[in-house]
């Protein structure tokens, strides 16, 4: 995070992905996405990006979340977002097959 000015500057750096909990376990404030360091950290790292004519890139994590996130921080610049991960989306569709199941079993 230092540094993080001077790396974007750098020939060959073309952009910057964040990735918020690791960011977030890096200040110590582990999961802590709304808390200011990490929201300060975030914005920082986004800025210098777009300072330096870099792409910037970030994760959203939470399938079911990410179409208004997506597009509040395609608003703010970034670039390329990943949405979800592979554990997550599966954990949800697994949620919302186990619910309609129940349902089915619950209506007879």
């Amino acid at each position: 995070m230092a540094k993080v000015e001077e790396i974007l500057s750098l020939e060959g750096i073309d952009g910057v992905y964040i990735g918020p909990y690791d960011l977030s376990m890096s200040l110590g404030l582990p999961g802590q996405l709304d808390h200011p360091k990490v929201v300060e950290a975030m914005e920082r790292v986004r800025k210098a990006a777009l300072q330096a004519g870099k792409t910037a890139g970030i994760h959203l994590l939470h399938s079911r979340q990410v179409l208004g996130e997506a597009k509040r921080h395609l608003d703010l610049g970034y670039r390329f977002i990943a949405l979800g991960s592979d554990l997550v989306i599966l954990e949800e569709q697994s949620r919302d097959y186990l619910a309609a199941v129940r349902a089915l079993s619950t209506s007879n």
